[in-house]
């Protein structure tokens, strides 16, 4: 549920009235009656907050003349003119694009008009929250300010205390020298962006050294409540399907990102599709992956279709609709056991991260709560590993399994999880 977007844009970020809910939608009524039925049932909603830009064909900046209010691209006497950013060159001023994209004016951070304008008494922020929502994720929050970020802030806590703010930020926010993640002032947490490359990157490079350096920066470098709520997404709207990424070899073993693919063309993107085989290999890594981040720390985050076995080679064919009514249910069925899990075991919300060992063959960690505890061992290869487990959960209780694992031995691409209530 974006505002009010231009209709025939396929990715919805090009904001055409932050006050009205994009009909393609529903309406502001409709979203006031989904939070209350998503708070009847224990959920939050939680909106994608584009501030960074607009797009062209909107009552701010209105380049086609679609709507009745002057707009900044028509003159510099409408209201709008101020919201956006602008450069000088020879002498003549022009409009500043978001990556040069002619469709997406980018918004100035710095005008006061449009900092009341979206987080202001009575401004955009104030609005969405009057409807019901619970939150915000801040589109390319690294190229918002840091103190921008702040007034956000202020109007979502001014409007609910617990209020959550979740940004897009794809490198480690504690190492940007930026006030991201600052008590008070910045966001609650973030996109966790380096933990899927690192994962990704373990199962189908065997780069164990990259995952062990994400773990420990995670660990020692995020504060707690941060590192506790990260968004553990099993992808994104800007990245590959995962289970195209386990099933193909299509991507840049040496890209900057482990979905890096090797050829960009939207026609051969748009038409891909994995044979039986590799998308019956995908699926067996991508249950193993899963079964990782299940017990991982964070909140995990199912992108939409992911729980159906949606393909999707690359940005844009990654958003085709929701496969209603030819869904994998085998896949279906194990993010519904994904979900029960992760609903009973509590304590991992909280609970501390140790990791034990990570090496070619298995990974395995301690979730450390105040009450119980659980080691878990996960298997990035094709084949049985035999196991090593610490004298301390020899006599602990098997809890859950994936494949025929037990607790000595890891079945191909399996998973198991020891458990113990502490005394």
């Amino acid at each position: 549920l974006f505002p009010y977007t231009t209709l025939f844009r396929s990715h919805r970020y090009d904001t055409s009235d932050y006050e009205q809910v994009d009909p393609y939608a529903g309406t502001n009524q409709d979203l006031k009656r989904l939070c209350k039925e998503a708070h009847k049932k224990g959920m939050k909603v939680i909106l994608d907050a584009v501030f960074n830009h607009t797009g062209n064909d909107s009552k701010y900046f209105n380049q086609y003349g679609h709507f009745k209010e002057l707009g900044a691209y028509q003159s510099k006497d409408s209201k709008y003119y101020p919201f956006y950013r602008k450069y000088i060159d020879n002498n003549k001023t022009f409009f500043d694009y978001w990556w040069g994209m002619p469709n997406l004016p980018v918004c100035d951070g710095t005008s006061s008009s449009w900092q009341q304008y979206i987080y202001g008494e009575g401004g955009i922020i104030d609005c969405w929250f009057n409807l019901g929502i619970d939150g915000l994720r801040l589109d390319v929050a690294d190229e918002l300010s840091d103190s921008f970020i702040e007034g956000i802030r202020k109007a979502v806590k001014r409007n609910k205390e617990d209020g959550f703010i979740l940004g897009e930020v794809w490198k480690n926010p504690m190492r940007m020298n930026r006030g991201y993640i600052d008590s008070g002032k910045g966001m609650d947490t973030v996109m966790n962006y380096p933990l899927i490359d690192a994962l990704i990157r373990y199962y189908k490079y065997r780069d164990v050294e990259k995952l062990k350096e994400v773990l420990r920066q995670l660990k020692t470098e995020y504060p707690e409540e941060t590192l506790n709520s990260l968004m553990n997404f099993t992808s994104t709207h800007d990245i590959t399907r995962a289970i195209n990424i386990f099933g193909t070899k299509e991507f840049q073993y040496s890209g900057e990102w482990a979905w890096n693919l090797n050829v960009e063309d939207r026609n051969w993107q748009k038409y891909y599709q994995m044979s039986e085989e590799d998308y019956q290999r995908g699926k067996e890594i991508y249950k193993s992956y899963l079964f990782a981040l299940t017990f991982l720390p964070g909140n995990l985050s199912i992108f939409y279709g992911d729980e159906a076995g949606l393909q999707g080679m690359g940005n844009l064919a990654n958003r085709r609709p929701f496969p209603w009514g030819k869904e994998d249910k085998d896949i279906l069925n194990y993010f519904q056991w994904i979900g029960r899990i992760r609903n009973k075991e509590s304590f991992l919300e909280k609970a501390n991260l140790d990791i034990i060992d990570i090496n070619d063959h298995y990974m395995q960690f301690r979730r450390d709560g105040q009450t119980e505890d659980s080691l878990i061992s996960v298997s990035r290869t094709g084949e049985k590993s035999e196991l090593f487990i610490p004298s301390y959960y020899e006599d602990a209780d098997t809890i859950y399994r994936l494949g025929e694992s037990n607790k000595w031995e890891l079945d191909a691409h399996g998973g198991v999880v020891l458990k113990k209530v502490k005394k």
